[in-house]
C-alpha cells in the first residue's frame, strides 16, 4: 500500500544543527507540501489585504482582485496536484495505492519467470 513508499528528506536538527536524513511516508510529505502552498495563499492574501487597507475582498481594486485570484488559482491547483500525487502515480500501469509493495515485487518476480521459461 502507500504506507510502503517513503521519501528520504534532509532536516537541520534543531539542538546540533547538524543536517540528518529523515524518512517520511509520501502520503504524509505529500500533504505537508499542500499545507505549505496553502499557507502560502495565506500570506499573499494577507499582503493583498494589507495593500488595499482592507481584508473585505469587496473592496480591494479590481486588477488587485484578479491578480489574487490568478494566483490563488495556481497555488490551489499545484497543492490538490501535490495531494493527488501519491494516489496518481503507478509502477508498471498498476496504482502504487492499489497493491502492496510485496505484491508488486511477487508480480514482478512471475514475468520474470514467465519470461524465462519462454
Amino acid at each position: 500500500m502507500l504506507d510502503d513508499y517513503t521519501v528520504s528528506i534532509k532536516v537541520k536538527d534543531q539542538e546540533t544543527g547538524q543536517f540528518v536524513y529523515q524518512a517520511m511516508p509520501l502520503e504524509r510529505y505529500c500533504r505537508n507540501i499542500k499545507k505549505g502552498l496553502t499557507g502560502a495563499l495565506i500570506n499573499v492574501e494577507n499582503f493583498f489585504a494589507l495593500q488595499a487597507g482592507t481584508p473585505d475582498k469587496r473592496l480591494w481594486a479590481e486588477k488587485d482582485l484578479e491578480d489574487f485570484n490568478e494566483i490563488r488559482k495556481s497555488l490551489l491547483n499545484a497543492a490538490n496536484n501535490i495531494e493527488r500525487l501519491p494516489y496518481s502515480t503507478k509502477h508498471k500501469n498498476v496504482p502504487i495505492c492499489g497493491k502492496s509493495m510485496t505484491e508488486m515485487i511477487n508480480d514482478f518476480a512471475n514475468q520474470l519467470t514467465e519470461h524465462k521459461n519462454k
